[in-house]
């Protein structure tokens, strides 16, 4: 009860009791003289006024009426050896608060919270509890009484019973009369407070310190208080040290009928000699709410989502989310910390997990919540373009922000390319054009979550920065959206000694050759196999030096997959063979392998009788991944699964960015680029959603970005030519 409120009660009960005495003197019904029924009636009336005004203002327990009834029995034992007063009204008088005071003490024993809402101890309470206070509340069990003495003993006089009868309806029939005298006083009180006081919204009191952040309060009940909502301001001075707190309202519950809320503060400011009188119409513990907000308070709302829990650590928080916004996986947060030099910085986290939560409260109450998790990525420095590790842990219910649009990230330089943004953020995520081809780079995802449009997007990204891209693509699908030219003509004719075939057929040749005499050295592969290099070499050569950027390896008709195998092998050796014959001095050279496990599979996947071919095509490019970058040749690795491509090619990419996966194996590989808490959240990745780490980021920590939006049309073949083709118009 707020102090003002109490204050103008008890005034009011002082003058109520000197009304009753005034009204019992001027009566000639002093209760000094010894008369049982006015002692009686006193009694009753001063008892009835006490427990209406002061003690029972909201509701009463069985407590209240076991005491209510303990003090009927004591104030109608007097009347047993009264002659005149009706044994038959006493009698049901005594039972009536005996009764009462049996049902509100068994109420009282049975009680067993401890135990469930579902125990029948705890059931039969609540159902005894409902009955005593029905019947014998204080003002019920005191009314009868009153009126039982006002019919018997004072109604032949007709003045007398009228007065009392007066003084009693005050009390018991009229709330609102009651209530006029209380807000009367009330307002008296308030005209010796300055304008301040007359400003407050007190809405309820301190009940407990949770942390030095956090408040716990006892709101007032609705109809004594202004209405109070989540994320409402509210002020108090509070503790032995008179401090003045300024706070929001972050969380409310219900706890054993009481509504309560949880206020974060926002400022504490100490109240000394100084500035005393500004918070002097304040009263210790009491809370106010704030009806206009300031601008710091908007700001501070405009990006406020939470607070730290405990068992954060240093490099990942959990943070209870406080419902302010909307927040979603990737999300950027950050909280305020002070780093050694004593400067405030803004330490960056990116949310990689959420998940509900109870919490028990007293009596086995609870409340249900949501716990978000995010991974550090640091203190953004801009001179060097890279986040610094803070080396330390939060403090519990220190106050956790979203990033804003506006939060500054790197700029793209030249030989730069943006390939997206953190989510919901203009921080851009950029990546080097040298390091991502020649320290080799894995695309990894499912179907279907934009992986294959975004490695497109990087080829043509790579062809405008003069890199010149192969593109070993045996499903078609690059060509169908990327023009491009063949790397290798396949039907052209020449000749190997006095042969003149076209390559498949060479190709064919070889593999025929390769299969009968597998283990041996046949001398007549040599010239074969040097003639089919030269000339891969000399197509290579002329692509090299053309103004196309983006080279098709396509495959020619093959009868099966060794010779496809055979093919393969052959173009990258002569790839390799013109880089260190110094083919990519002046330029950089890309080799995208889509659907990779089809080219560079790991051992456990590959069986037949291609084994050994595909063994030797792997230890080729192999060797690509091991020594290209001394040649300025790269690998882009584009792949929907890390468990069937091979590890020896894949540890080489310095640099990988994966889209949503499931399996295990991909889990367990990506752990050792990631870390785990960002590989737990692969599976939850929304689509055109990735996670990249590496070399070629111009960071060192990994993020989770949104892909750039990419929009890409099929090219279009001309309808005439189709119809010329077909027909041989």
């Amino acid at each position: 009860m707020q102090r003002n409120q109490y204050l103008s009660k008890t005034l009011f009960l002082l003058l109520y009791l000197l009304g009753l005495v005034f009204v019992f003197s001027r009566l000639d019904h002093s209760i000094f003289d010894g008369n049982s029924y006015d002692v009686l009636l006193f009694s009753s009336f001063s008892t009835l006024a006490i427990n209406i005004i002061l003690i029972n203002s909201f509701f009463e327990t069985p407590k209240d009426v076991v005491a209510s009834a303990v003090n009927i029995l004591i104030l109608l034992s007097g009347l047993f050896i009264d002659a005149q007063f009706p044994k038959t009204i006493l009698s049901f008088l005594f039972a009536y608060a005996f009764i009462s005071l049996i049902i509100a003490s068994f109420a009282i024993f049975l009680y067993s919270p401890e135990q469930g809402i579902e125990n029948i101890k705890y059931r039969t309470s609540e159902l005894l509890k409902k009955i005593a206070v029905a019947i014998g509340s204080s003002k019920i069990i005191f009314s009868i009484l009153i009126a039982t003495l006002l019919i018997q003993a004072y109604s032949v006089q007709f003045l007398t019973f009228y007065i009392f009868l007066g003084m009693f309806l005050i009390l018991v029939a009229s709330d609102a009369v009651r209530n006029a005298i209380i807000s009367i006083i009330d307002y008296i009180f308030s005209l010796f407070k300055n304008s301040k006081a007359n400003k407050l919204n007190p809405i309820g009191r301190v009940a407990a310190v949770q942390s030095k952040e956090i408040f716990i309060v006892d709101l007032d009940d609705i109809v004594k208080r202004k209405e109070c909502n989540l994320f409402d301001f509210v002020e108090f001075k509070y503790g032995t040290d008179s401090y003045y707190f300024k706070g929001v309202i972050i969380d409310r519950y219900y706890l054993d009928s009481i509504q309560k809320i949880k206020v974060l503060k926002t400022k504490a400011v100490k109240i000394n000699n100084s500035n005393k009188k500004e918070f002097s119409s304040f009263q210790s513990n009491i809370v106010y709410k704030i009806e206009n907000k300031e601008e710091d308070d908007r700001t501070f709302l405009q990006n406020f989502v939470g607070t730290i829990r405990e068992k954060s650590n240093i490099s990942q928080i959990n943070f209870e989310y406080s419902n302010n916004k909307r927040l979603s996986h990737g999300d950027l947060v950050f909280i305020s910390e002070k780093n050694k030099q004593n400067e405030s910085v803004d330490v960056l986290y990116q949310i990689t997990q959420a998940q509900t939560e109870i919490k028990g409260l007293e009596n086995r109450n609870e409340i249900g919540f949501i716990t978000a998790t995010a991974t550090q990525l640091g203190v953004w420095q801009h001179e060097s373009r890279n986040f610094e590790k803070f080396g330390w842990v939060p403090s519990v219910n220190t106050v956790v922000k979203l990033c804003s649009d506006d939060i500054e990230g790197p700029e793209k330089k030249e030989n730069e390319i943006e390939i997206g943004t953190i989510e919901n953020t203009n921080f851009k995520v950029i990546v080097n054009i040298n390091d991502i081809v020649t320290h080799h780079t894995a695309i990894l995802g499912t179907t279907g979550t934009g992986k294959s449009v975004f490695a497109r997007n990087l080829i043509r990204e790579l062809s405008r920065a003069n890199n010149k891209i192969f593109c070993i693509d045996l499903t078609g699908e690059i060509k169908k959206f990327i023009p491009t030219v063949e790397v290798i003509n396949n039907t052209e004719r020449f000749n190997i000694g006095t042969d003149n075939k076209n390559l498949a057929q060479y190709i064919k040749e070889i593999a025929e050759k390769r299969g009968r005499d597998y283990g041996r050295n046949p001398p007549q592969f040599d010239a074969l196999e040097q003639g089919v290099e030269d000339y891969m070499k000399q197509n290579l050569s002329a692509f090299i030096n053309g103004a196309n950027n983006v080279g098709l390896f396509e495959l020619p008709e093959l009868s099966n997959t060794d010779e496809t195998l055979e093919y393969t092998k052959f173009f990258f050796k002569a790839l390799f063979n013109l880089a260190k014959e110094g083919a990519f001095q002046n330029k950089q050279a890309c080799i995208v392998l889509e659907e990779a496990h089809t080219l560079i599979p790991e051992w456990n996947f590959v069986g037949g009788t291609d084994e050994k071919t595909a063994r030797k095509l792997t230890n080729t490019i192999s060797q690509i991944a091991l020594q290209g970058r001394k040649y300025n040749v790269g690998l882009m690795v584009v792949a929907q699964r890390t468990a069937n491509v091979s590890k020896t090619i894949l540890t080489q990419c310095n640099t990988i960015i994966s889209f949503k996966q499931f399996d295990n194996t991909s889990r367990d590989f990506l752990t050792n680029h990631f870390g785990e808490a960002f590989v737990a959240s692969l599976p939850t990745l929304k689509n055109r959603r990735a996670i990249i780490a590496g070399k070629g980021l111009i960071s060192d920590v990994p993020i989770i970005f949104k892909v750039k939006e990419i929009n890409e049309e099929p090219i279009i073949v001309n309808p005439a030519n189709i119809v010329n083709a077909n027909t041989g118009w």
